[in-house]
């Protein structure tokens, strides 16, 4: 019994007990054939053998019956890592575990020709896991988007993490930066991040989660940027989910995500505020699991509200009484759709139907830098014949009078940018998984829409990939990612520079004890001054790094 009082999940109680009882099962049999005489105390052994590895084959079913024992690793993203599992606090010092310490570096930060100190500090103890990084960068010119302006707030930015759990981890709350949340199956919300933009900007969020102890009930909330949140913006997401029982093992998910003001962030260059609401509706049910072989059915039913009426034209033919269409919201699913795991492996497949004018993954990980984009456009003379587009645009215009261009809101780009997708759109989206060795692994996404119109060529796509691995290169020890992402964009402009793209490359060379070696690259896109170019936002560091 002291034996099986090591084990902690039930999994693994159920796999002792089949060992055990099998072996005696089997011991049974032999000394049965054996020796007559002990027949009878063999029989209560072997009855009481069978009814034990029973109930734990019922309850390994049982267990597997939830589907929450995916093996894949937390997706990640570059500069820093933050990795919601802490693994870089795994070192041992003369055989304990660590709780306390910290690392210093210096880094050339190459497009800004500057230097880069940082230093870390880090505490873990099995309630309480902190992470603070404070950094100075020299020789920077007035007008740098990276400063030294150590302000509360930027203070506040520079908390990697602060992670409290309770409950044996079934409550817990997050501050700090945000690493793709997902609701769902990722329909409206699909790997929000909120710092991809470091260090450009440094934003703070809050997560909180709960789950009772066989994760039947989940609960998770966030908001995306405290700062914003206190000037009545940021995004603020709740999503709950339960498993009716588990003779019908049927999880079904609600979800809303709100962002009080997508403007907040722009002030400065036009008064408006801009609120705009999401609400999913996700179910998953598992068709059957035989041999680890776990394939689920699932769907997620998207809705989102616009704030205003929003117009579009479907040209199709020489009349034009039938071209003006009008709506308050869209709508899209993802369904019907299959999970299968096996191992350290996962493939979801699954068909799309969605609403005219819709953007599937609408709050996505490029979200930040979509919300609102500036654009050089003319509204009299690009809309002269339809008063009530020019009409909603004129709200986003930066000068009424001279009309150079407008700060569009994301759900109404497709109005100006030629792409509109003015008929419902039908496709499919893919998505493979796969854990590489100890901490890597792999991942990518592909979706593909087209719109279900004989006349109509235009189709858009979702691509993402991450790939994390360590390897010996040069006989050093090296840790590396690569991520590259672009989010719902016509299928001819791939390789257009937009907001909505991002990639970039880390890799960690460990060149002797607690001395690394870190190359960190990644670019991601936006409009800086307002002029309707969108820059690069390059950022080029090598650094050396010291654990003490």
């Amino acid at each position: 019994m002291n034996y099986m009082l090591k084990y902690r999940k039930i999994g693994e109680v159920s796999e002792w007990f089949k060992v055990h009882a099998w072996n005696a099962c089997i011991d049974y049999i032999y000394r049965g054939f054996e020796s007559r005489p002990l027949r009878k105390k063999n029989n209560m052994i072997f009855f009481i053998s069978v009814i034990v590895f029973s109930i734990s084959f019922c309850l390994e079913l049982n267990d597997t019956l939830s589907f929450e024992k995916d093996t894949i690793s937390n997706d990640f993203i570059l500069i820093p890592d933050y990795n919601k599992k802490h693994d870089d606090f795994k070192i041992e010092y003369l055989h304990k575990k660590r709780k306390f310490f910290y690392d210093f570096s210096i880094g050339y930060l190459n497009d800004y020709q500057s230097i880069n100190l940082g230093l870390s500090t880090k505490i873990d103890t099995r309630q309480i896991k902190f992470k603070f990084d404070f950094e100075y960068y020299s020789n920077l010119e007035q007008n740098s988007e990276i400063d030294n302006n150590y302000t509360i707030m930027s203070l506040i930015g520079m908390i990697d993490y602060l992670d409290l759990s309770f409950k044996n981890d079934n409550l817990s709350l997050y501050f700090g930066k945000i690493n793709q949340i997902t609701f769902g199956y990722g329909y409206l919300l699909n790997r929000y991040s909120n710092n991809l933009g470091y260090p450009f900007s440094k934003n703070s969020g809050l997560h909180f989660s709960f789950n009772n102890s066989n994760e039947t009930i989940k609960f998770n909330s966030f908001i995306s940027n405290i700062d914003n949140f206190i000037h009545n913006g940021g995004i603020l997401g709740n999503h709950f989910s339960f498993i009716i029982s588990s003779n019908f093992p049927l999880r079904i998910g609600f979800g809303h995500v709100v962002d009080f003001d997508q403007f907040v962030n722009f002030k400065e260059q036009i008064q408006y505020n801009r609120k705009i609401n999401g609400y999913e509706l996700d179910f998953d049910f598992p068709l059957f699991n035989l041999f680890k072989k776990n394939v689920m059915l699932f769907g997620e039913f998207t809705a989102i509200k616009f704030p205003e009426t929003r117009y579009y034209k479907r040209v199709d033919d020489n009349e034009f009484t039938n071209d003006k269409k009008s709506r308050n919201g869209v709508w899209g699913m993802f369904f019907p759709g299959l999970r299968y795991i096996k191992n350290d492996s996962k493939i979801i497949f699954g068909l799309n139907f969605n609403s005219s004018i819709f953007n599937p993954r609408y709050f996505n990980n490029t979200y930040d830098f979509e919300k609102v984009r500036f654009r050089q456009y003319n509204i009299d003379s690009n809309e002269q014949n339809f008063s009530d587009e020019a009409n909603l645009l004129m709200i986003f215009a930066n000068d009424t009078v001279n009309q150079s261009g407008v700060y569009i809101p994301k759900d109404l780009l497709s109005m100006i940018n030629g792409f509109e997708n003015t008929y419902p759109t039908y496709g499919l989206s893919f998505n493979f998984e796969k854990k590489i060795a100890k901490k890597g692994y792999f991942s990518f996404d592909f979706s593909h829409y087209k719109e279900n119109n004989l006349n109509s060529n235009l189709s858009y796509n979702d691509i993402y990939l991450s790939l994390k691995d360590e390897k010996n290169i040069f006989s050093i020890p090296t840790e590396y990612q690569i991520v590259l992402s672009k989010t719902f964009f016509e299928s001819n402009s791939i390789s257009e520079l937009e907001e909505n793209l991002f990639y970039g490359l880390t890799a960690n060379f460990n060149i002797y004890k607690n001395y690394n070696l870190i190359i960190d690259y990644k670019n991601c896109f936006y409009d800086l001054d307002f002029n309707g170019v969108i820059d690069e936002h390059l950022y080029f560091m090598t650094k050396i790094k010291i654990k003490f």
